[in-house]
């Protein structure tokens, strides 16, 4: 095994090192996602895990953002906030693996700013170590074989670094944390879960790790060993880990698509046409036909009519139908009225999904999005996306970026404290003590 140590570089790091486009996309990825939390409070699923949290009787330790009445345990704030800041699927996205690292991250940095303090750029600076371990983690697993499940696989090993850091842990110390996260990354479906049991079982490892909970030596540069064990059949390559390690980011790259449209990634073009349909005055009841020519290897997971609005943010014809029927796709249009509508349950009907095997890619990359309208008078009109909407190839405008965060906000928060929170989360670097942030986010007071 290498020499080089993922553990010995994590404490070593520090936010001045960063480069600039680092920290930017950093800050901007927290913003992001402390607005997709806020959006998921009210989720069936955060609903769900509250539930477990309160049959299991967790200790009243640590405060959730969102909800002024709740506190829990350091381990069960991480699974929720996880669990909310992914429910809608709309936290950003690592477009090679397909990972949703912040979703699994911004919830280290909350739960464990409420237990010791923690500055912003400390909290920022465990952020890039995060994600950088998941990013590479999972650029050296065959994407092909373990695409969807790199959120729970990836992520956990890149919550227990982020975990790992703002802990204090030693190189000693986080070499047992990721030994021990290995251990724990079972995968599983690409769900709205994933997100918060990476969380969970990340910090868990960490705070095991920190009371040196471990079970013999692991030498410097073996952290990967139990990667190597779990992908046994060489479908891990620890060079892609370790090749330029420290020396370039992740973050640097244009590998983060910050999500504008609260469905599964792949619609995000189609949406977009669709989108530029409605703009031209394409009313749905000129529409004859909405033909959308995919790669064959997405048609599985998207051709399929929605029962509920947590299949709608899967399914490609519903958000296709409701961004030509509304000109807007938001969280508006995932609730349960709006799926069901008639008119938008006709067009849907009116939408195909055709196999286009032009469009594979590959690389692995984006395929465009290719979306033919067929009019009642006889014209066909083409819309073809070559890149969606807050890719890295086209990533969002400070002005989307805040009307996404204002929409999220707007289930828990008032119009003043929402302006407060985005003025507290744009002085992020600068913040001498994360709590004040949390303040404000979980609009309760600290014990």
């Amino acid at each position: 095994m290498t020499s080089v140590s993922l553990a010995d570089w994590i404490p070593g790091l520090s936010f001045e090192a960063l480069p600039r486009r680092v920290r930017s996309r950093a800050k901007l990825a927290v913003f992001d996602a402390c607005g997709t939390a806020l959006a998921g409070t009210h989720h069936p699923a955060t609903q769900h895990v509250r539930r477990l949290i309160a049959d299991m009787d967790s200790a009243p330790q640590v405060r959730v953002i969102g909800d002024p009445s709740l506190r829990v345990s350091q381990l069960d704030a991480a699974w929720l906030l996880g669990t909310m800041t992914d429910a809608y699927l709309y936290s950003d996205v690592h477009v090679p693996s397909g990972g949703h690292f912040t979703s699994v991250l911004l919830p280290i940095l909350l739960a464990v700013s409420e237990v010791r303090e923690v500055s912003g750029p400390e909290a920022l600076t465990a952020y890039v170590a995060g994600y950088e371990v998941a990013a590479r983690l999972a650029a050296a697993v065959d994407s092909d074989r373990q695409r969807g499940r790199m959120t729970a696989v990836a992520g956990t090993m890149g919550a227990a670094a982020a975990a790992g850091r703002l802990l204090g842990l030693s190189p000693e110390q986080l070499r047992h944390a990721f030994v021990m996260t290995a251990a724990e990354t079972t995968g599983g479906d690409d769900s709205e879960m994933q997100s918060g049991q990476a969380a969970r079982s990340g910090l868990l490892c960490a705070l095991q790790a920190g009371q040196d909970f471990n079970s013999g030596d692991v030498k410097a540069g073996e952290e990967l060993a139990a990667w190597l064990a779990l992908f046994g059949d060489g479908s891990f390559q620890a060079d892609k880990v370790l090749k330029s390690w420290g020396d370039d980011f992740a973050l640097d790259r244009a590998e983060l698509h910050f999500k504008l449209y609260p469905t599964d990634i792949a619609a995000h073009g189609f949406i977009d046409a669709a989108l530029a349909l409605h703009q031209q005055g394409i009313e749905p009841d000129r529409v004859r036909r909405l033909v959308c020519r995919v790669n064959p290897s997405a048609m599985p997971a998207l051709s399929f009519a929605p029962a509920n609005p947590q299949q709608a943010q899967r399914s490609l014809p519903y958000a296709v139908a409701v961004a030509l029927c509304d000109g807007r796709v938001g969280l508006p249009q995932f609730n349960p009225s709006r799926v069901s509508a008639d008119e938008v349950q006709a067009l849907m009907g009116r939408v195909e999904v055709e196999q286009d095997a032009s469009l594979e890619t590959p690389d692995g990359s984006d395929s465009p999005a290719v979306l033919r309208a067929d009019l009642n008078d006889g014209r066909s009109l083409i819309e073809t996306v070559e890149h969606a909407r807050g890719s890295p190839q086209r990533p969002p405008t400070r002005p989307e970026f805040e009307a996404k965060f204002r929409q999220c906000a707007a289930a828990v928060l008032s119009t003043e404290r929402t302006l407060l929170v985005a003025r507290c989360l744009y002085q992020l670097d600068t913040l001498p003590d994360l709590r004040s942030l949390v303040d404000i986010l979980s609009t309760a007071p600290r014990s």
